[in-house]
């Protein structure tokens, strides 16, 4: 989990038997939205968010690592 630069949101992962989600929770009203959806990407459980809160960044669980990184759009 990690909290969005500013504090009001908290990005976390949510594993799904075939997918991986990544969501958001809005700690001022308690909604939580879908962000992303990814198949079975062999994903770590450890991401990032880049400092000035415009993306997210994660590396595949693999030999050969790849580097993803996606816009988060708050």
């Amino acid at each position: 989990m990690r909290f969005t630069p500013d504090g009001n949101q908290l990005i976390y992962i949510g594993d799904g038997e075939r997918s991986v989600d990544f969501l958001m929770l809005d700690l001022s009203t308690k909604s939580v939205r879908s962000l992303a959806h990814f198949g079975n990407l062999n994903l770590e459980s450890v991401f990032d968010i880049t400092p000035d809160g415009k993306q997210i960044v994660f590396d595949r669980r693999s030999q050969n690592s790849d580097l993803y990184v996606f816009d988060l759009k708050l």
